[in-house]
């Protein structure tokens, strides 16, 4: 599996985080069109863990634990992958059963599609 840590901003006032620049005006008016960019959304709505409105500017997460990260699974997670099975055992739980072929190769373009993503979002 390859987990991949992407640049994060946080508030230092609350819990909130996110991981795209609050100083893209644009972007950030695409997620929140009524909160100044740069400026914390959970605060500026007062839906932070006190449930105050507030002025708070995000920065950005220089703790790689605190960073968001994605997990991408590698070939080897997907050739153990199982799926669901309309069956039951005689303790009624869900019988699993392998990929086939065909779910095999889907979950590689998602997987690769997830790559593409992040490498886009890094640059």
């Amino acid at each position: 599996m390859t987990t991949i840590k992407l640049k994060t901003w946080y508030c230092p006032a609350c819990p909130y985080h996110q991981d795209y620049d609050p100083a893209d005006e644009e972007l950030h008016a695409v997620h929140y069109p009524d909160v100044p960019a740069t400026r914390c959304p959970a605060c500026f709505y007062g839906r932070n863990p006190e449930r105050v409105q507030r002025e708070s500017d995000l920065l950005v997460q220089d703790d790689p634990d605190k960073q968001v990260s994605i997990n991408i699974i590698g070939e080897e997670e997907i050739a153990q992958m199982e799926v669901p099975t309309e069956e039951r055992d005689e303790n009624e739980k869900v019988i699993m059963r392998p990929l086939n072929d065909d779910e095999k190769v889907e979950e590689r373009r998602k997987m690769q599609e997830a790559l593409n993503a992040c490498n886009a979002r890094r640059a």
